[in-house]
């Protein structure tokens, strides 16, 4: 693998994903800050109306689901799990460096 030297437009476009993900993060903390907000107002109940009862929201559970249990299978059946195990190639992550770790 190569070193790419990092240009002018390199450089901006770093900068650019960078501020983005900041932005996104952000974004992310608020959204949940105003969610947790709104639970507490709105409690266990499942519908949101205004005063005319037009329905404007519904905050309901989603069904019970099933999950399969791997980490207990395998510490169980450790020679059948491993026949099962396939090595999948790992994903490439863009890892930007300026001002600090990114994340």
């Amino acid at each position: 693998m190569g070193i790419v030297i990092a240009s002018d437009e390199v450089m901006d476009i770093l900068k650019e994903i960078k501020f983005h993900r900041d932005v996104e993060k952000k974004a992310k903390q608020l959204k949940e800050k105003c969610t947790q907000k709104l639970y507490n107002i709105v409690g266990e109940n499942e519908r949101i109306a205004t005063d005319d009862g037009e329905e404007i929201a519904t905050w309901k559970y989603d069904k019970d689901s099933e999950k399969f249990d791997k980490d207990t299978f395998k510490a169980l059946y450790s020679d059948i799990y491993k026949q099962f195990v396939e090595v999948k190639p790992g994903a490439r992550k863009l890892d930007i460096k300026l001002g600090g770790k990114d994340e």
